[in-house]
């Protein structure tokens, strides 16, 4: 084992509880992401070699010396992984289901990056997807690293180096990836975003300025009348959130709302999105019906999310963001699966990839169809494909005659 093997192992024991803190380290009480970012802390001060010999010694093991002469080597990404846990990973994605206390462990067979990765609350796919993709060798799948970079506020390549070179792979194979990815960066530094080869479909796409950060797309068999991006705004429009589509007798609009984060960070941002979002579809309302689609990031109602007791103050289930997708509803706009459905439970659209939550059917119904009133007699069904899989969210649909 290398030194950083032995960090990660003794830091993953003390984050798991599996280990007491050797001398000159204190953990605090609460939760691991907590114990997380003060152990971060701590190790900056202490650094590696002296964290594993600490630890060593309190095992009673002399481990050899040409192991710790091996620090100027893993120094760099040492801090690369503590800055990762001082930050507050960006929930961009959608909101984290709590466990049940029958849930089982998480961790359970997992190499120590992977568990690391989960102790500073990211999501537990991560590891697996960036194995995917980088097994794939698909310059296209590449675009995906930047939001898992961007998470990280790392350099991705960087982090794509360490991961292609470092023993989590098991084969020369899996590690000769890393010799593709400069190619790969560097393709995506000349095209700027992704394109997808879909004959018979027009793509509309948006972006956020911050690469990965956000983004929508539209693939339509037909050709839109005219498109717009974004809602004109300057302060939500630099995320790519919005795309608009003008159609004979309707605009379709794709949305992509923005969460409020831990802590409900953005929780006053959100606020001002929803009001300015509402307005933008209220004025297309007046011109011709509208349809809209995408991650709304709120669960309407108390049905709609598996334990609505535990995440009352959480993001996607507060108040405030069920209040303002009500200001739509009452404003003249219907929420389609609920029209034709309106008692049904435990229909979910996302699921957390962690705690086996989407096996336990433990999800949130965030993903809508939202059309105009105008609409309602021409609306057929709308459902929610939840054993279709292929991401954390499932499709939705909507069957409209129009």
């Amino acid at each position: 084992m290398t030194l950083f093997d032995h960090y990660l192992e003794y830091m993953t024991q003390l984050l798991e509880g599996r280990r007491s803190p050797p001398e000159g380290i204190t953990l605090p009480e609460g939760d691991v992401t907590e114990k997380a970012a003060s152990l971060s802390r701590q190790l900056q001060q202490m650094g590696a070699t002296a964290f594993v010999r600490a630890c060593a010694r309190q095992d009673g093991v002399t481990l050899p010396e040409e192991i710790y002469r091996q620090a100027d080597d893993t120094i760099s990404l040492q801090q690369l992984l503590q800055s990762a846990v001082q930050l507050a990973p960006v929930q961009e994605a959608s909101p984290v289901e709590e466990p049940s206390e029958t849930a089982p462990d998480p961790d359970a067979g997992k190499h120590a990056f992977e568990v690391f990765l989960d102790c500073v609350a990211l999501d537990d796919g991560l590891v697996q997807y960036l194995m995917e993709v980088l097994q794939k060798r698909d310059w296209k799948e590449f675009y995906k690293l930047s939001q898992i970079t961007t998470k990280l506020d790392l350099d991705p390549e960087e982090f794509l180096y360490w991961l292609g070179n470092k023993e989590l792979y098991a084969d020369e194979e899996e590690r000769s990836c890393a010799v593709i990815m400069d190619a790969c960066l560097e393709r995506l530094r000349q095209e700027g975003q992704l394109e997808l080869e879909l004959p018979g479909y027009h793509q509309y796409w948006n972006y956020a300025e911050k690469k990965g950060y956000s983004g929508t797309a539209v693939f339509s068999k037909k050709e839109a009348l005219s498109v717009s991006y974004g809602i004109g705004i300057e302060e939500h429009d630099k995320e790519g959130r919005v795309i608009t589509l003008e159609f004979d007798g309707f605009y379709f609009v794709t949305v992509y709302t923005p969460n409020s984060q831990d802590e409900l960070k953005r929780l006053d941002y959100r606020m001002k999105w929803e009001d300015d979002f509402l307005a933008y579809i209220k004025k297309l309302d007046e011109k011709k019906p509208v349809i809209y689609a995408g991650d709304l990031n709120v669960a309407r109602l108390e049905i709609d999310l598996k334990n609505p007791r535990t995440n009352r103050r959480n993001a996607g289930f507060t108040d405030e963001e069920r209040g303002k997708i009500e200001n739509v509803l009452a404003s003249g706009f219907i929420d389609t699966f609920r029209y034709f459905y309106p008692d049904v439970e435990e229909v979910y659209s996302w699921w957390s990839y962690r705690f086996k939550a989407r096996e336990r059917n433990a999800g949130w119904r965030i993903d809508y169809f939202i059309a105009s009133e105008k609409l309602k007699d021409k609306l057929l069904d709308a459902r929610v494909h939840g054993t279709v899989m292929g991401s954390d969210h499932c499709p939705v649909e909507l069957d409209i005659d129009i």
